[in-house]
């Protein structure tokens, strides 16, 4: 091999790297799902309702 294969070689495997670079990094931007709108009460939405004498009058 002389010296112009040895340079295209390198070439390729430069651009090779900014490539894997930049696709890691558009991965990783990837834009998330929008999140579900908090409950803004007292009580959380994930904890079951009340029932029985605990849970107050209705509402």
């Amino acid at each position: 091999m002389d010296s112009s294969h040895i340079r295209m070689l390198l070439a390729g495997l430069f651009v090779a790297f900014l490539l894997a670079v930049v696709m890691k990094d558009l991965i990783r931007r990837r834009p998330k799902p929008p999140a579900m709108p908090k409950h803004r009460g007292f009580r959380s939405t994930k904890a079951p309702p009340r029932t029985g004498w605990k849970a107050g009058p209705p509402r």
